[in-house]
């Protein structure tokens, strides 16, 4: 779409660094920071230099460019996963209480389920950019449709939007 045919051997290390996004989304070691224990973010930097420098010696003889980018990846969810560990014990609480797995999972499910539908839908569309913005806004209705459900009460829906705008929806007739 953007680029030309070169660009095409990128393709499967930019997907493989995609999955550094859900990490990238939020930073793991302000709590720590913050508690006065920033050795323990420099400790999990370092060990996070360590577990790339073992995984690329591993990886990149075996599978190249993806090797390397998969060695990225893992050393920087292990980081991410220190991290966590780290500022669970911290508050005192587990792991599985210290992240939101379920809203997680309910994200990628509607990511996954708005992709796939956009991707049926757009698939004989011509030119590309018109198969993009189909495909966005097929996504980012089946996403927010999926959250509103779950979410259940417009006064839930409306207190997320108060929180993301700061401030309050107008409303128009009857509230």
């Amino acid at each position: 779409l953007l680029y030309s045919e070169k660009y095409l051997e990128s393709v499967p290390i930019f997907r493989i660094y995609l999955l550094v996004l859900p990490l990238r989304i939020t930073v793991h070691g302000s709590l720590l920071v913050a508690a006065g224990r920033s050795q323990t973010v420099f400790s999990a930097a370092v060990i996070g230099v360590v577990l790339a420098a073992g995984l690329l010696c591993a990886l990149v003889p075996v599978f190249g460019m993806p090797g390397a980018a998969s060695a990225m990846v893992l050393s920087v969810y292990g980081v991410a996963g220190v991290l966590l560990f780290r500022t669970a014990r911290l508050v005192g609480t587990s792991l599985r209480e210290t992240v939101p797995w379920r809203d997680l999972s309910l994200t990628l499910a509607a990511s996954a389920a708005g992709a796939a539908l956009a991707a049926i839908v757009t698939r004989q569309l011509d030119p590309g950019w018109v198969r993009l913005v189909v495909g966005l806004g097929i996504t980012g209705f089946v996403c927010c449709s999926i959250h509103a459900a779950a979410w259940g009460s417009r006064g839930e829906l409306l207190a997320v939007f108060a929180a993301v705008t700061g401030r309050r929806p107008v409303h128009r007739g009857t509230p």
